[in-house]
């Protein structure tokens, strides 16, 4: 996790692509409550 000054956070691009990415995104939301989670994709199909 990136942090500079106080500042974290963490940034996944192209997400669809990881295998059950919703379940680990959950984790590191309530591993790291306070941490700013960026998450993007190019394929809206598979992000739901």
């Amino acid at each position: 996790m990136a942090s500079r000054a106080g500042y974290q956070g963490i940034v996944f691009d192209e997400i669809q692509y990881a295998r059950n990415w919703s379940v680990q995104i959950k984790a590191l939301y309530d591993s790291f409550p306070d941490a700013y989670i960026w998450v993007s994709g190019s394929s809206s199909l598979l992000l739901k």
